[in-house]
C-alpha cells in the first residue's frame, strides 16, 4: 500500500505531498488533532494541543485513547501518531542536516520525501536513520522497538549492532540487544489505525430505541451535523448495548480508525443486519478485500449504498460508485453525507454543475462535514475562485 494508490488514505498526508517544496519549516506544526491530543511546551505540564500549533525543540506531544495527530516537520516530512503515542522534538531538528524525533511510546507512520541528509528516529532501543521513505515505528511498553519500511531505506542501529532495512523489510530491537530482522506485517493491517473511514451509517436506519437516542443525544447531534470527532468526544463512557446503540458506537469508532474496537462492539449484532453489512463493506473497501458484487436492488438502506459506493471506488468502478451514491440519496434524501458523496463523484466526472447542486444539499444538512468543505474548495478552484 502506498499513498499514491490508496483511495481512502488520510487526506492530510496527501496534501503535504502536493504542496511540498525544498525549504524547511522553522518549527514543527500540529496539523491535525483528533480527540484528545496534548502538548508540553517549554517543559511545562500537558495541555490541549490544537491544529496549527507550533512545537519547538524540547517540546513534546502525545495522543490519548481513541485519538490521533498529524505533525508537519518540514514541507517534505510528516508524521501520523497513533493513540497512546508520545513524541519529543529533539535538539538539532531545524538547524542540523540530521534532524531527530524521539518516539518514547506508541506508534507512528512517517512519510518523508527528504532528499538531502537523513532524518533520525530515536526510540528507547535503537535509532533509525531514514532517507526518503515511508516508515512505521512502534514502541512497546518495555521499550522494544519495531521498524517496518514501506518505501525507501532505514539503518537501524544501537550500541550492540546495526542492520539496513530496505522497502518491504522489518526490524526489531530490544533495549541492550542488537537489532534483528523480523517478519513483515501486511501494510493495510499495520496501518489500520491511520486509514480514513468516511461516515456511511444513517442514524435513522439503525432502529435505536428512545433510551439509546437519549443516551447518545449529544454525540448524535454532532454526527448529524457532520462533526465525526465531536461525535466521538461526546460518546458516553458506557454507550448503549442494544443493536442500534452498538451499530452507532461502531460507526463512530471507525471515524478515528479504531477498527479493532469497532469489531468488538459489533459482535453483539447479527451479521445480516443492514448496519453491520454496511460497516463490513466499508472495511472491505479500505482494506482492498475482494468480495462478491452486490446487486443494486440489495442496497436496501442508505448505509449499504454508501458503503457500496466506496467499495466500488476501491475496485476502480467510478460509475458504479456514483450510482450507489445516487441510490443512497434516494433512500435518505436528508442524509448530508450521501449528498456530499454524490457531489464528490459527480465532480470526478467533470460534472461541476451537478457536483455543486449535490454539495449544496450536503452542506445544508451536514454543515460541519470536512469532506463537504474540501469538495467546496475543489469546486471553487475549478471555477477559478
Amino acid at each position: 500500500m502506498t499513498t499514491q494508490t490508496h483511495p481512502l488514505f488520510p487526506v492530510a498526508l496527501l496534501a503535504f505531498v502536493a504542496l511540498s517544496d525544498t525549504s524547511h519549516a522553522q518549527s514543527a506544526t500540529v496539523v491535525v488533532a483528533e480527540n484528545i491530543v496534548q502538548a508540553s511546551i517549554g517543559g511545562k505540564g500537558w495541555a490541549a494541543a490544537n491544529a496549527d500549533q507550533n512545537l519547538a525543540v524540547g517540546d513534546r506531544i502525545r495522543t490519548r485513547q481513541r485519538s490521533r495527530a498529524t505533525l508537519r516537520l518540514t514541507d517534505l516530512y510528516t508524521m501520523r501518531l497513533e493513540q497512546f503515542t508520545t513524541v519529543e522534538i529533539a535538539p538539532g531538528l531545524f538547524d542540523s542536516a540530521k534532524p531527530r524525533l524521539d518516539v518514547g511510546a506508541g506508534a507512528a507512520f512517517i512519510f518523508s520525501r527528504e532528499k538531502s541528509g537523513e532524518i533520525d528516529i530515536k526510540t528507547p532501543a535503537a535509532n533509525g536513520a531514514m532517507r526518503g521513505t515511508q516508515l512505521f515505528v512502534q514502541v512497546a511498553a518495555d521499550g522494544t522497538s519495531r521498524f517496518q519500511v514501506l518505501e525507501g531505506q532505514v539503518e537501524l542501529a544501537n550500541g550492540q549492532g546495526k542492520i539496513l532495512l530496505d522497502a518491504g523489510e522489518a526490524g526489531e530491537a530490544a533495549p541492550g540487544r542488537a537489532p534483528q530482522r523480523t517478519a513483515v506485517i501486511e501494510a493495510n493491517n499495520l496501518l489500520q489505525w491511520a486509514l480514513y473511514y468516511p461516515a456511511v451509517l444513517d442514524p435513522d436506519e439503525l432502529r435505536m430505541t428512545d433510551g439509546e437516542k437519549k443516551a447518545v443525544a449529544k454525540s448524535l447531534a454532532a454526527y448529524r451535523s457532520g462533526d465525526l470527532l465531536g461525535a466521538l468526544e461526546a460518546l458516553p463512557a458506557h454507550p448503549p448495548q442494544g443493536r442500534g446503540g452498538r451499530l452507532y458506537h461502531a460507526g463512530v469508532l471507525l471515524g478515528v480508525g479504531r477498527l479493532d474496537e469497532a469489531e468488538k462492539v459489533l459482535k453483539g449484532v447479527p451479521a445480516n443486519d443492514p448496519g453491520r453489512r454496511a460497516i463490513t463493506r466499508m472495511t472491505d473497501a479500505v482494506k482492498f478485500r475482494e468480495r462478491g458484487a452486490w446487486a443494486d436492488e440489495s442496497l436496501a438502506t442508505a448505509g449499504e449504498a454508501m458503503a457500496e459506493s466506496y467499495y466500488r471506488q476501491s475496485r476502480s468502478d467510478l460509475k458504479g460508485a456514483r450510482e450507489a451514491a445516487r441510490i443512497a440519496t434516494e433512500r435518505r434524501p436528508r442524509n448530508g453525507y450521501a449528498w456530499t458523496r454524490l457531489g464528490e463523484l459527480e465532480f470526478s466526472f467533470g460534472r461541476t454543475r451537478e457536483a455543486r447542486a449535490a454539495l449544496a444539499s450536503g452542506l445544508e444538512l451536514t454543515p460541519r462535514n470536512a469532506r463537504a468543505h474540501a469538495l467546496q474548495g475543489f469546486i471553487q478552484s475549478a471555477d477559478n475562485q
